[in-house]
C-alpha cells in the first residue's frame, strides 16, 4: 500500500483521508495540504489504485487495509474523511471498529439508495464488467462551467480511472454498486458531517440528509451548484468545512 504521511508531528490531530474508485491519494492534494496546517494527515491508495498492489477486496478487506495502516503507523485513534467509495469505507470502519474513530466526514457518500437509484448503478456495474473502468463521464462529475475552464484536470481524471487495475476497480465499483449501511447508521457514535454536491447524481443531497439524521451525532451540508467532483471544482471549500467540524466542533 502506497500511502502519505503530512504535518508537523507536533499536531495532537491525526485525519485520514480515503478516495474514491478510480482515483488515487492524489485527488487530496489542495485539501490535505490545508489540513496540514493543523493536524497529521494520512492519505493511501486504495488496492489496484495508484501505486498501491492490484487486488481484489470485499468491503471487509478494504477496512483491514485502513485498520492495519492505523496500526502500522501507531496511530490508535483518528479522524475519518472518505469521498464517494471511501466515505462507505468509512462507515464500514466506524461500525465495525469505532475504537479507532474520533469524528467522520463523509463526502459525496451513498446512504439509502432508492430503488431506481440501485436500478441504475447496478446498470453501470454491469457496464464496468463488460467494458472496464473506461474514462467515466466527465458530464456526470463536473460541472460545465469547471469542464471550460479546466480542461486539463478533467482529463487527468479521466486517464486516471482509465489506468486503474481493472480487476481491481471492478472489486472497488462493485463494494460501491452493493453495499449500503442506511438500515446500520444509528450504530454510528463518531460525530459526523454528511457534505455532497447539490446537483451529484450518484450521492445526492437526501443520502447525506439521512447520514447525518440516522447516525447519533450528525448534521449535513449541500453544497450548492456542484456535481460529484467537489475535490476537484471545490478543494478550498472542502477543506473549510472539513476543518471547521473536525477542529472548531462543538464537541472538542
Amino acid at each position: 500500500m502506497r500511502y502519505v504521511v503530512d504535518g508537523d508531528s507536533d499536531h495532537d490531530d491525526v485525519v485520514v483521508l480515503v478516495h474514491g474508485v478510480g482515483s488515487d491519494l492524489t485527488a487530496w492534494d489542495r485539501i490535505a495540504a490545508e489540513l496540514a496546517n493543523r493536524a497529521v494527515v494520512v492519505r493511501y491508495d486504495l488496492p489496484g489504485h495508484g501505486r498501491s498492489a492490484a487486488r481484489r477486496s470485499t468491503v471487509d478487506d478494504l477496512v483491514e487495509d485502513h485498520v492495519e495502516l492505523l496500526r502500522h503507523l501507531g496511530v490508535p485513534r483518528a479522524d475519518l474523511v472518505g469521498f464517494s467509495l471511501g466515505g462507505l469505507i468509512a462507515q464500514a470502519v466506524a461500525l465495525a471498529h469505532p475504537e479507532v474513530v474520533d469524528r467522520l466526514v463523509l463526502i459525496g457518500t451513498v446512504a439509502g439508495r432508492t430503488p431506481a437509484e440501485r436500478e441504475r448503478v447496478l446498470a453501470r456495474l454491469e457496464g464496468v464488467r463488460r467494458d472496464g473502468p473506461g474514462a467515466g463521464d466527465a458530464s456526470r462529475w463536473f460541472t460545465d462551467d469547471f469542464r471550460r475552464r479546466e480542461p486539463d484536470a478533467v482529463a487527468r481524471n479521466l486517464k486516471r480511472t482509465a489506468e486503474t487495475d481493472p480487476e481491481s476497480y471492478l472489486a472497488a465499483y462493485t463494494v460501491l454498486a452493493t453495499t449500503d449501511f442506511a438500515d446500520r447508521l444509528p450504530l454510528i457514535s463518531a460525530p459526523t458531517l454528511a457534505m455532497t454536491g447539490s446537483d451529484d447524481v450518484g450521492s445526492p443531497p437526501h443520502m447525506a440528509e439521512l447520514i447525518a439524521a440516522r447516525v447519533r451525532d450528525g448534521r449535513h451540508l449541500v453544497l450548492d451548484g456542484y456535481k460529484h467532483g467537489v475535490l476537484d471544482e471545490a478543494p478550498l471549500v472542502i477543506a473549510r468545512e472539513t476543518a471547521k467540524f473536525l477542529f472548531e466542533g462543538e464537541d472538542r
